[in-house]
């Protein structure tokens, strides 16, 4: 049981590495969102029905086939569920990106995929604000929140991270009226595409056949038919509107829900310290911070990431005054 009066601080552990050859099954099917098809890739199964399992939001514009590492550590323990967003990898083309469409999407994918039992839900970069206005909405299977490099509601106000975000939104255009040529796929033969810099060590974990599952998900991702910029662009309206929901509530804003904040110096100190404020909107949490720059830590550090999912499955690990998870 979690008191609501304790704070749990400390680092989070390497998760062994998985051994491909003793996976899980791995199913891939389709939600229906109403407007547009979501492809979700559900692995591993939960111990018991009480057990938690384990929902990946991803980031602006990346695709699900990037958590194949991370995901696949966390089917050794539970049930893991993954999904394209409209536009994205494996996912069909949907309507333009917005707040409610991002929560309408995850909604179904839980409705259809895990309609009942509790589950810990994690979140990368735009992911992470996406995860943390469904744990405000439904808190009530909710059993932990992960934010990985999360995008706080702050950088609304923030000069440096709204040139960074704008950037990335520019070069995702320019990729894809250029990908009819093969540019896209070049510069990730390359190891060279800017958004992944990453990329070597991520692939280091991937077999064949999910390497090219990645590449052929990315490339779609910025394809003529692909959302991947348009998710880009839409971060900052996104934040302004998380800004605008959040306004007036209480805090702590999760009160004891149990929280992981992982964070990079991707976007330096002022992005540290706003994630340095996500770990105080609950009084049980965990804030890790990173020493490179890597914003895809999820790629970069998929056994950080595991690790710190795999903490919040286990309940002894949650009490106050514990200390930090086993390392």
């Amino acid at each position: 049981m979690r008191t609501a009066s304790a704070t749990l601080q400390g680092a989070v552990g390497p998760a062994a590495p998985a051994d491909r050859g003793t996976l899980p099954k791995t199913v891939h099917r389709c939600v229906d969102v109403g407007s547009h098809m979501v492809a979700v890739t559900v692995r591993g199964t939960r111990p018991t029905p009480a057990s938690a399992a384990a929902v990946i939001v991803t980031g602006a514009g990346d695709c699900q086939a990037s958590w194949t590492p991370a995901a696949d550590l966390l089917a050794n323990h539970t049930r893991v569920i993954t999904y394209d967003r409209a536009g994205l990898g494996r996912g069909r083309p949907g309507p333009a990106p917005t707040v409610q469409g991002y929560l309408d999407e995850l909604q179904a994918v839980l409705d259809a995929c895990l309609p009942e039992g509790p589950y810990v839900l994690v979140g990368h970069s735009l992911g992470g604000l996406i995860a943390r206005l469904h744990a405000q909405q439904h808190p009530d299977r909710l059993a932990g929140l992960v934010q990985v490099d999360a995008t706080p509601e702050q950088i609304a106000d923030d000069r440096a991270v709204q040139v960074g975000f704008a950037v990335s939104g520019v070069l995702a255009h320019l990729l894809r009226g250029l990908a009819p040529f093969g540019v896209v796929r070049a510069l990730l033969r390359l190891r060279a595409l800017p958004l992944y810099p990453e990329q070597r060590t991520f692939e280091a974990r991937l077999s064949a056949g999910q390497r090219r599952e990645w590449v052929a998900s990315v490339a779609r991702s910025f394809g003529l038919r692909g959302a991947a910029g348009a998710e880009l662009r839409s971060v900052l309206s996104c934040a302004r509107e998380a800004r605008r929901r959040t306004a007036g509530v209480g805090r702590p804003q999760f009160g004891d829900l149990p929280l992981v904040v992982l964070t990079s110096r991707a976007w330096g100190e002022e992005w540290v310290a706003m994630h340095r404020e996500l770990a105080t909107r609950s009084t049980c949490s965990i804030h890790r911070v990173f020493d490179d720059r890597r914003h895809n830590i999820h790629m970069a550090h998929p056994d950080a990431v595991a690790e710190a999912v795999t903490s919040l499955l286990r309940p002894t690990s949650l009490r106050p005054n514990a200390g930090p998870p086993p390392q």
